[in-house]
Parts: C-alpha cells; structure tokens; sequence
C-alpha cells in the first residue's frame, strides 16, 4: 500500500468513498480495506532499493 502524492483530483474522493464502501471487507479507525478488484496508474520517478515507489503521481483508473 503507497500514498500518491499528487494527481488525485479532490472531487474524486467522496466518488472513490462510495465505491469503497460497496466492496469493503472491513474498516478500523483509519482505513477502509476493500477486495482488490480496483486498479489505478500512477507515474513515479524510479523505485527504490527497497521496493517503495516515491515522488508517485495519480494518472487514473484502469477500468
């Protein structure tokens, strides 16, 4: 699980949320897991040594 820094447009969320809670499997206090059965694209720079992505940028859904 990575954060993506930038690209995400912020009206995107409450629409990502929605979805979210339709395949949730369960949910605590700061995250809500889902099936992984969405696929988004991100572009980054280059990965590092131990497998994190940095500097990653939202590009959008796979549908």
């Amino acid at each position: 699980m990575w954060d993506v820094g930038t690209g995400y447009p912020s009206q995107g969320t409450e629409s990502i949320l929605q979805v979210a809670q339709q395949i949730k499997t369960r949910e605590d206090r700061q995250f809500i897991y889902v099936e992984p059965c969405i696929r988004c694209q991100v572009k980054y720079k280059k990965e590092t040594h131990a497998g994190y992505l940095p500097e990653t940028v939202f590009q959008g859904f796979e549908l």
